[in-house]
């Protein structure tokens, strides 16, 4: 890819980054459309796993992969873990599916919390 090339990407993608709430938007997400030769990360991947999100599916890669011995890093743009349901909190608001099919299914987090069949 050309400097202007990347200078044009680098325009599409600020409109569309500006469209995005501004809590969501971090140095992370602004550094990965450079090149990957400088950069305030850059030396920080050092590892054997890169988990990308902290949602449901996010965490429980990252404790699989930690189960594994695996040396895993996890990037969440947001200030917390949750994705989804971190953001988006309605009151009263539960998950639209059985339980089975989406919940965090590691067991030691089973065992710490009682769920209700409502």
């Amino acid at each position: 890819m050309t400097d202007a090339q990347d200078d044009s990407m680098l325009a599409t993608d600020k409109v569309k980054t500006e469209m995005i709430n501004p809590k969501l938007r971090t140095k992370l997400s602004e550094y990965g459309r450079r090149s990957r030769t400088d950069g305030p990360y850059r030396d920080n991947l050092e590892c054997e796993a890169l988990v990308v999100g902290g949602g449901f599916a996010g965490v429980f890669m990252f404790w699989s992969l930690k189960q594994q011995g695996l040396d895993v890093i996890m990037y969440e743009a947001g200030t917390d873990l949750g994705g989804t349901w971190r953001w988006n909190c309605y009151p009263g608001a539960m998950v639209d599916s059985e339980v089975p099919e989406y919940q965090l299914s590691i067991p030691e987090v089973m065992k710490e919390y009682a769920f209700s069949s409502e």
